[in-house]
């Protein structure tokens, strides 16, 4: 069971990294329990998830609904409530599962096994950053403040920031060099897109 002191600690130690401070590493329980432990984070960010996947799925059911790229409006969405529960309770887990276990057959490959506790700890106690930061612009885009452009560059600079966010911290947490952890990075996205591509075939099938 997680302590509170070790909650503190893991939300602190995201904050520093944040900041770019690599001081915030100090701040997680490396260890192989420690490893176990920070999957507590998937927990607290629940709720900011749920959130998320409620705006998004209410902006998809709304009569101006989303546009493709192409310019075609996106699928309707065909499931339940239910389903829709179903589904995205599922991709969750698997979404905080999927790339840690990726992650473990990469690190060994190179030479890095003995810090994948520690990087694993990091990066899920961080992965509460970007859901607070996508959660406030889901938010700000829900409230119709902003114009859609701005909202639109706020959203891609959010996601820029994200990317270099988690690049520093598989270069911090591995001491590996700046192609590796691009490496990581893009395969963690990779397997978030196909993630999303799943879902939303089951949503609107």
């Amino acid at each position: 069971m997680i302590t509170a002191r070790e909650v503190v600690f893991g939300l602190f130690g995201a904050w520093r990294l944040a900041r770019f401070d690599p001081a915030g590493l100090q701040c997680f329980d490396r260890s192989r329990d420690g490893f176990w432990r920070s999957f507590w984070a998937a927990v607290i960010a629940a709720p900011g998830y749920a959130i998320l996947i409620y705006l998004r799925l209410a902006e998809r059911l709304s009569v101006d609904a989303p546009l493709t790229a192409g310019g075609a409006p996106l699928p309707p969405i065909t499931a339940g409530p239910f389903r829709l529960a179903l589904v995205e309770g599922i991709a969750y887990v698997v979404g905080w599962v999927a790339f840690p276990l990726t992650a473990w057959y990469l690190v060994s490959a190179m030479g890095r096994a003995e810090r994948y506790f520690g990087y694993i700890a990091a990066y899920n106690w961080a992965s509460l950053i970007p859901v607070g930061a996508y959660l406030l612009v889901a938010l700000i885009g829900a409230l119709g403040v902003l114009p859609d452009t701005i909202e639109i560059l706020l959203s891609l600079v959010v996601t820029g920031y994200v990317l270099v966010y988690l690049h520093y911290i598989a270069r911090m947490a591995l001491g590996i060099e700046v192609l590796p952890a691009a490496g990581l990075v893009v395969i963690d996205v990779l397997i978030a897109i196909f993630l999303s591509n799943v879902v939303e075939g089951l949503e609107t099938r």
